[in-house]
């Protein structure tokens, strides 16, 4: 809250302006989104949106092999470490265009032992679970339970009926 707060303290409870930011509801881009209901009549010049992509969770455990497995696999502050090479290629997948095999290509490049990337990566595809999460429900509760006085708070503060019972559903 202390952030939001900054901002009510400058301008007033009733001038903040909260939107819900998810991808699903945002069909004509961001800027069309956040803009359509702070100046209605604004003309906003067609633009080619660049996308937040994201890896997906399900990838998570082949970084965390690599990253324990291969020497030099990640090195901070480094534009050239194979770690961001291999997680561009990850994002890459989720829009379809390469192959598990061609990443396992890549990450056979920084080590001396082949088989044993070639077998991590044959029983990673066998186990690929799309549904895999990062963090179980219990941890979410958990986050939620800490987070429940503030996000009451917010709520009450700068959203609508509407919006209130959408953002406090998981209570």
């Amino acid at each position: 809250m202390w952030l939001i707060n900054k901002w009510a303290e400058c301008f007033g409870d009733n001038n903040i302006i909260v939107k819900v930011y998810d991808k699903k509801l945002i069909n004509d881009g961001i800027v069309e989104y956040f803009f359509k209901d702070v100046c209605d009549n604004i003309l906003i010049p067609a633009q080619k949106e660049n996308i937040n992509k994201s890896l997906l969770p399900c990838y998570s455990p082949l970084i965390s092999f690599l990253d324990t497995s291969l020497e030099g696999f990640y090195i901070p502050n480094s534009s050239t470490d194979a770690r961001k090479t291999i997680i561009l290629k990850f994002i890459e997948i989720s829009d379809a265009n390469i192959s598990l095999d061609e990443i396992m290509e890549i990450a056979i490049q920084f080590t001396q032992d082949q088989g044993l990337i070639e077998n991590y990566f044959n029983e990673f595809k066998k186990n690929l679970d799309f549904n895999f999460t990062l963090i179980d429900d219990l941890f979410k509760s958990e986050i939620l339970n800490y987070y429940e006085d503030s996000n009451l708070e917010f709520s009450n503060r700068f959203l609508s009926n509407d919006q209130k019972n959408i953002f406090l559903k998981m209570y």
